[in-house]
């Protein structure tokens, strides 16, 4: 009787430790989405509602798996918001850092201008007309020098007012090449995974073949990819994809060049010798497969993605045609593998 009674006794501070720590838990998810730093206001919306969202997963955990699951959500959206944040706030230190260089040009200039060139101008003149009703040649010239320097003085402070123009017409220049160029990296980059695309590849393996250079083209199929649109979300699919890429350029050098291939590919672009390419085809199939973590509306799913690669060699006097060819059988037998 005592042992039975001692047991629904530790059962009892078990259930009420349990509820305790969802509790606090839960409650740490509210202060975190109530105290979360607005960088960016959609961003932080989507964060609170994410985070509404994983605490009603808390009301219903009640196994190891469902508080497991719980914690790499929470962990996950924290990442995903900091990731968020940062690009946010290297933007603003950006724009910032311009405007205050374009302001500091302006001050300067503005300062050294003096007072207003006109009103010394016509004071000059001024002098000129009444002297030359005059018969005091000393006088006349006397008033004549004066003149001259505060036209100079004037000469030079409009000059500084241009130079003032110029260098906000400059800044506003440099401001515009760094928007345009931003926009033209933008329409080559796969919007999906931040890789170059199909258009900027093309024209990269051009300027190699039109040389005559030799390299070496890596090519990597996520053959899974079309059995996991049943499976999975779109967004969720998409942001296992950037992972991936994200971890293939992590293992290349900077003279290699990654892009989107197809909607079920990817190609890398390699100077390198043909055994130490084919050593990074075998890297790439190994550390590449496997399940990827990411947050889909506030929950923590794991996409697998079976990853199959080949590489082409193109070396120096093989045709452009002949190279097209064995990619394009590459490709094809790398998509039925």
């Amino acid at each position: 009787m005592i042992s039975i009674r001692r047991a629904t006794e530790d059962l009892d501070r078990v259930e009420h430790a349990t509820r305790t720590l969802a509790g606090v838990y839960d409650h740490a998810i509210w202060s975190t989405a109530q105290y979360a730093i607005e960088v960016d206001h959609g961003a932080v919306v989507a964060f609170r509602e994410h985070l509404t969202s994983l605490r009603d997963q808390i009301g219903r955990a009640s196994t190891p798996e469902d508080w497991q699951v719980v914690q790499a959500s929470f962990r996950g959206e924290l990442r995903h918001f900091r990731d968020q944040s940062t690009q946010q706030l290297t933007r603003i230190r950006s724009e910032f850092a311009a405007a205050i260089q374009a302001m500091h040009s302006f001050a300067d200039s503005v300062i050294s201008t003096g007072e207003d060139h006109q009103d010394t101008l016509r004071e000059a003149l001024g002098q000129l007309n009444k002297v030359a009703e005059g018969t005091d040649l000393d006088a006349v010239r006397a008033v004549i020098r004066k003149t001259t320097s505060s036209i100079e003085e004037s000469v030079e402070r409009m000059q500084k007012l241009h130079q003032v123009a110029i260098a906000q017409l400059r800044d506003e220049i440099r401001l515009l090449q760094s928007q345009v160029e931003v926009e033209r990296q933008a329409a080559q980059m796969d919007q999906a995974t931040g890789v170059w695309n199909r258009q900027h590849m093309d024209a990269t393996i051009a300027k190699f073949t039109d040389k005559d250079e030799a390299f070496s083209l890596l090519i990597l199929c996520v053959r899974n990819l079309r059995r996991l649109d049943g499976q999975f979300s779109r967004p969720a699919i998409d942001m296992a994809l950037r992972a991936m890429a994200q971890r293939l350029t992590a293992m290349l050098d900077d003279s290699s060049v990654a892009g989107r291939w197809d909607d079920e590919s990817f190609a890398v672009i390699l100077c390198l010798d043909p055994s130490e390419a084919i050593r990074v085809s075998r890297e790439a199939a190994k550390r590449l497969s496997g399940n990827y973590a990411v947050q889909d509306a506030g929950v923590a799913r794991q996409v697998p993605l079976t990853v199959v690669t080949g590489v082409i060699d193109h070396l120096e006097g093989t045709g452009s045609g002949v190279f097209a060819q064995r990619l394009a059988q590459m490709s094809n037998a790398l998509a039925i593998a």
